[in-house]
């Protein structure tokens, strides 16, 4: 066998388009800065971030409450740790502590009354921190949480010729796509679909998260869908996915995608 190096490269979906980056060493040409350059020059430049997301971040799984985010956010500053963000995972919207109770945009009110959130959301603001949130795209299927709701009253009204309104993914038969996480029985939310995009991002107002503000920001751990009940732990790859003008696309045409979209 010849001696070497070996990759293989799969497409589930169409030819693989492969683009290779080289920099010449030339003097004192910083070579990874020249190729990140290329790459830019090809798939666009990143914006710049906040300048509050360069600085130190904490992030740890807990039981969260807001007794919690006041205590740490009070120690970082007494003990002298430098901090610009504080994190919180998911158990935030875990509802009522239910182990399949998470519900996005709603604070558990067992560990986040109202109160609490106010004085929160005012003592992290006073030390001039900010806030991250998990929130991903795996909605509980219960008709009494309104993301869910609400989004399957917009998906099931009348669809204008050219302006078609889906939602949440479906299934080949045109059928809702189901599948567990997290919040037990879970839809997940078609971004391909731009009426879908605007639902979703009227999700993060003031008025439909409430207790939140300018001081919150939004962190999705799934660029890939994850699902539990099947065999791959994730979408199958022949659910469907609708854009407004009524096309249709497989999963598998943008499975890794999915979270950027």
């Amino acid at each position: 066998m010849d001696q070497g190096k070996y990759v293989n490269f799969v497409s589930e979906s169409g030819a693989l388009e492969l683009v290779v980056f080289a920099a010449a060493q030339n003097g004192y040409t910083n070579r990874i800065k020249k190729v990140q350059k290329n790459l830019g020059i090809v798939s666009g430049f990143v914006p710049m971030t906040p300048v509050h997301m360069l600085g130190f971040h904490f992030c740890k799984w807990a039981n969260v409450s807001a007794e919690m985010m006041m205590e740490r956010n009070r120690n970082f500053t007494d003990f002298g740790f430098p901090v610009d963000v504080l994190w919180m995972d998911i158990e935030w919207a875990d509802q009522y502590s239910d182990p399949e109770g998470y519900e996005y945009f709603k604070f558990n009110p067992q560990n986040f009354t109202s109160a609490q959130i106010e004085q929160m959301n005012a003592e992290i603001e006073a030390e001039h921190r900010r806030i991250t949130v998990i929130v991903d795209p795996h909605i509980k299927a219960t008709d009494s949480y309104h993301v869910y709701k609400n989004g399957i009253d917009l998906q099931d009204a009348y669809q204008p010729e050219g302006n078609l309104t889906n939602i949440f993914v479906r299934t080949p038969e045109h059928n809702n796509f189901y599948g567990d996480c997290w919040p037990g029985n879970s839809s997940y939310i078609d971004f391909l679909n731009e009426n879908a995009q605007s639902y979703w991002g009227q999700q993060f107002t003031y008025e439909n998260f409430p207790g939140s503000s300018y001081l919150y920001y939004f962190w999705n751990d799934m660029n890939e869908p994850s699902v539990f009940s099947t065999d791959s732990h994730t979408m199958p790859l022949d659910m469907r996915h609708w854009k407004a003008s009524g096309s249709s696309f497989e999963h598998r045409d943008l499975h890794n995608a999915y979270g950027a979209l």
